[in-house]
């Protein structure tokens, strides 16, 4: 019986001082496992055939473990070369489902089938070409164990984009979910010195808009402003940028996917939307640069744009892309406040198991999270204050994260050092500029009129008429505001 690690050996390893140690929260059976071996966590029987797991450590982690110890950890300037960054993407592409069972993998694969069949016909209609030799994966009637296996050697076996389109098992859907890496761009954040990164059982962990909370999984803000940019008749050039992004944004709706190397690195994957707000622009088939203009809209729960800034290109042949292409990073330090944020995204995206080196430079991102889950309890916010308190408290005593600070209130300083309610204001922030504050995704929810009066996404905001009269109030607002000014 084979035990195939879900989470990389070499990822375990890094991220403790110790490099074969590392610390456990085990969600699930609610323990804390201190000093686990690499070899033991983060693994189970007969998830790979043993041609997959030969070929996820020849071809995938024996080179991606030397790129990162000669190029990135540890580098206060991180400078690799277009081989490199197709490896790196590699990488990610095949954590982004290497942490699932076969059935999960199935599951999420059928709603994406449903958004690739929407793709493909839209595409076809503008660029008029398609890889349609391409079978679908819904066609071929697998097995989820088989379709899991496919993508993995696919995946694998494949070291860019154009090897992927032209794999002999790849479907559709196996070509579209490899683009979104390939097609987005990556950066490199550092964990603020107070705190530090958690290692989470599900692969990438990833960001959503702020409205995607309150619109219960409706991403409509960069949408809603690309299609605003198109109706303004920009310069061809802008509106191919546009475009070009409204393209991208169809499959990947994410702001950003987030893996960690270290407890204090991490490698991110960015939706091409925020390039949009880089002063490098954009290149287009060795035409001028194009830069549009920055939006006027922030649809991220990180504060600091600059994380999102995009690397320096340096072409050895210019105009013609080539493998020996460099691509310079500035690793960028994430604020205090950030860090616990994307500790919080991991927190609430485990499944099973959380791994951490120091609890000391976690604690406050656990608050934080907890924090948030209390004030998720509908009845703390009843017309009787006193009953809201009460159910507060209990919902605090009785909390199923509360064995983390009995295992620890007799070893450590249990006690936050930040205020961990500051934390839900800041998301109720962001949530409301997303929202409320964001006239380009009101005057599209306005513009679609009928689906918010139906959709059951929009049922918090009262009966189909006080929706749209809300609506309209917003904007009503925000073009006041904008005319005071």
């Amino acid at each position: 019986m084979a035990k195939n690690h879900y989470v990389s050996q070499l990822i375990i390893k890094r991220f403790s001082d110790k490099r074969d140690r590392i610390n456990i929260f085990d969600v699930k059976e609610k323990k804390i496992l201190e000093n686990k071996k690499s070899l033991n966590i983060f693994c189970k029987n007969n998830i790979y055939s043993d041609d997959i797991e030969d070929k996820l450590n020849r071809l995938l982690e024996d080179p991606f473990a030397k790129l990162i110890d000669s190029k990135i950890i540890g580098k206060d300037k991180v400078v690799v070369n277009r081989k490199d960054l197709f490896l790196i993407k590699k990488f990610l592409l095949l954590d982004s489902i290497r942490t699932l069972s076969a059935e999960g993998f199935a599951k999420i694969f059928s709603g994406f089938s449903e958004n690739v069949e929407r793709y493909w016909q839209v595409s076809e209609k503008i660029y008029g070409e398609m890889p349609n030799h391409l079978p679908k994966s819904s066609d071929l009637h697998e097995s989820p164990q088989d379709a899991f296996e496919r993508a993995l050697k696919v995946f694998v076996e494949s070291d860019s984009l154009l090897q992927i389109v032209m794999h002999e098992y790849v479907t559709r859907e196996l070509y579209m979910w490899s683009k979104v890496f390939f097609d987005s761009y990556i950066a490199f954040w550092d964990s603020n010195v107070e705190q530090e990164f958690i290692l989470t059982d599900n692969g990438l962990t990833s960001e959503y808009e702020p409205s995607h909370q309150l619109f219960g999984g409706l991403d409509h803000s960069k949408l809603s402003y690309l299609l605003q940019m198109l109706k303004m008749k920009p310069e061809k050039e802008e509106a191919i940028v546009y475009g070009t992004l409204l393209d991208r944004i169809t499959i990947m709706y994410e702001n950003f996917s987030i893996f960690n190397l270290t407890s204090g690195r991490s490698i991110i994957i960015v939706n091409p939307f925020f390039k949009l707000f880089s002063k490098q622009g954009f290149i287009f088939n060795n035409n001028p640069k194009v830069n549009p203009p920055i939006p006027d809209i922030w649809p991220s729960f990180i504060k600091n744009k600059l994380v999102f800034d995009v690397p320096i290109t340096q072409y050895k042949i210019q105009g013609t892309h080539s493998m020996d292409d460099e691509f310079i990073y500035n690793p960028q330090k994430l604020t205090l406040e950030d860090t616990i944020y994307v500790n919080h995204l991991f927190l609430s995206q485990t499944s099973n198991l959380l791994g951490f080196r120091s609890f000391e430079k976690i604690k406050d991102s656990l608050y934080a999270f907890q924090a948030i889950r209390m004030l998720n309890h509908k009845d703390i916010y009843t017309e009787d204050g006193l009953k809201n308190l009460s159910n507060f408290v209990n919902h605090m005593m009785t909390d199923e994260f509360n064995y983390i600070w009995k295992y620890y209130r007799e070893k450590e300083d249990i006690r936050p050092r930040e205020n961990p309610f500051d934390f839900p204001e800041r998301i109720a922030e962001m949530c409301f500029s997303d929202t409320r504050n964001n006239i380009y995704a009101l005057e599209y929810l306005l513009n679609n009129e009928d689906k918010v009066r139906v959709m059951s996404n929009f049922s918090f905001m009262g009966s189909p008429d006080e929706r749209i009269r809300l609506i309209k109030k917003d904007i009503k607002r925000i073009k006041g505001e904008i005319e005071n000014e």
